[in-house]
């Protein structure tokens, strides 16, 4: 992508979508620190890989979310909002990117209405790219995250969570995902992830 410092969201979108190439994110810095190695890799080991982010042409580097947040917290004795601001002033061409848990957020039981909201806005200014999923797929929980990322000119990514069941058919998944691009106010503003549930 081009210089992230000043990007339109709109901008991005039409340009992924006017691209023949495929892009790519990496969910690295926020997986390895939460789960791989049992948090052995802190954040100045991590960020040192931006460079190399940078140079490999990412769409989005997601260093932010999941269980990340509470790690931060609890193991790392790091402060989550730092984190993010040295993440987004190190990459100059690559989205920040963050993994949120629909109502629970980046925590473990579902939050409030303006819990959720204030949240999102406390980190709009480092992160661009909020990839979102709801594990029943319950479209409506997404709505309070979407219009604070989306009122903020960022990126929302509803992901699907999923499965294979005989509940979950091609025309439940359809149903889904066009409850997610009204979510979003259209195709021309919605990317969506999907989401392995299985891992």
């Amino acid at each position: 992508m081009s210089d992230t410092k000043s990007f339109s969201a709109q901008d991005v979108l039409k340009k992924l979508r006017d691209s023949k190439q495929i892009h790519l994110t990496t969910t690295g810095p926020r997986d390895t620190g939460q789960s791989d190695y049992k948090n052995r890799h802190t954040f100045s080991d991590l960020i040192r890989l931006a460079p190399l982010y940078e140079v490999a042409g990412y769409f989005s580097v997601e260093m932010h979310g999941g269980a990340r947040f509470h790690q931060n917290l609890l193991s790392n004795m790091l402060d989550p909002f730092e984190e993010a601001a040295a993440w987004k002033s190190t990459l100059n061409n690559t989205l920040t990117q963050t993994l949120v848990r629909s109502t629970n957020v980046w925590g473990y039981r579902s939050y409030p209405e303006n819990v959720i909201r204030e949240s999102v806005r406390a980190f709009t200014p480092t992160i661009d790219v909020w990839r979102c999923f709801d594990f029943l797929n319950y479209v409506p929980n997404m709505r309070p995250l979407a219009e604070e990322v989306l009122k903020e000119g960022k990126i929302f990514e509803p992901a699907i969570s999923f499965t294979q069941s005989d509940e979950c058919t091609n025309e439940y998944y359809l149903k889904v995902a066009r409850e997610m691009v009204a979510l979003c106010g259209g195709e021309k503003h919605t990317i969506i992830c999907i989401k392995d549930m299985a891992g």
